[in-house]
């Protein structure tokens, strides 16, 4: 967490220079995530507690309901509690590195948007984000890897209960089911389009100084080299661009066309 505190302030010490439009437009969106982020981690325990009320909680077989019968509607209490407790464990906790994820990637394309006109401004700033880049990567990219499994595997499952559900019972989808699908997909391209635009404001950054005639040959060869750095990926096994998103388009109607003919 310590780790996490000081990335967070680096790039956070890039927003000197930002100008009023930037850091006005940068506070309206860490308000909206932060909205996004306690409005997701409600509504899935909420909706689920809905679910259990309408369908399960006269006949279910939970432990939880086999409780003494003279507790009418109390027993509500102990289901209520337990469903909060697992929604947070299962979804809440990946629904809040998703986005604290999402907002640090968009927070750094963002500071990489300010105007520098001296030089020596220009390379400070690259240097800082160099690092910030390798500082993710050792902090993140584990867990980038861990979140993009859940959510690959969160997706899939759902999935798999939607064909199942409407194919074989012919039932309406349950409500926590179609918004837990439907919040992994928006997260999975969102993730990816502000590190994918992170990474490009810092290549261009990069580009930018490569182009600077009073660089030394030392500096431009150490420019040069740095492009391995300025890399989002998880755990070094995938890098996270634009092209995941059709992989994993691929992987989506592969997986659709699998479920529909068996």
């Amino acid at each position: 967490m310590k780790d996490f505190l000081t990335l967070v302030e680096e790039v956070s010490s890039l927003r000197k220079n930002l100008s009023c439009v930037i850091y006005t437009r940068l506070l309206k969106i860490s308000r909206i995530v932060c909205l996004c982020a306690i409005l997701l981690i409600v509504l899935d325990p909420l909706l689920r507690i809905l679910n259990e009320i309408k369908y399960n909680y006269k006949d279910s077989g939970c432990i939880l309901i086999l409780l003494p019968s003279g507790m009418g509607d109390w027993k509500l209490i102990p289901i209520v509690t337990y469903i909060f407790s697992f929604a947070y464990v299962s979804s809440g906790l990946t629904y809040a590195i998703a986005i604290f994820y999402i907002l640090f990637c968009y927070s750094l394309s963002a500071c990489l948007d300010m105007p520098l006109k001296l030089q020596n401004d220009i390379h400070e700033v690259y240097e800082k984000v160099v690092n910030i880049f390798k500082k993710t990567e050792e902090e993140f990219s584990l867990l980038v890897l861990l979140l993009f499994a859940y959510i690959f595997y969160s997706f899939f499952r759902y999935l798999f209960v939607i064909i199942y559900l409407s194919k074989v019972h012919n039932t309406p989808i349950q409500l926590f089911i179609a918004f837990n699908f439907t919040v992994n997909i928006i997260l999975l391209v969102v993730i990816i389009l502000c590190a994918h635009q992170a990474q490009r404001k810092a290549e261009d950054l990069r580009i930018s100084l490569l182009a600077d005639d009073t660089a030394s040959k030392r500096k431009l060869i150490k420019i040069l080299e740095d492009q391995r750095y300025l890399k989002l990926t998880g755990w070094g096994i995938f890098t996270i661009q634009k092209s995941l998103l059709l992989s994993s388009a691929a992987w989506f109607f592969t997986y659709v066309s699998i479920l529909v003919q068996s």
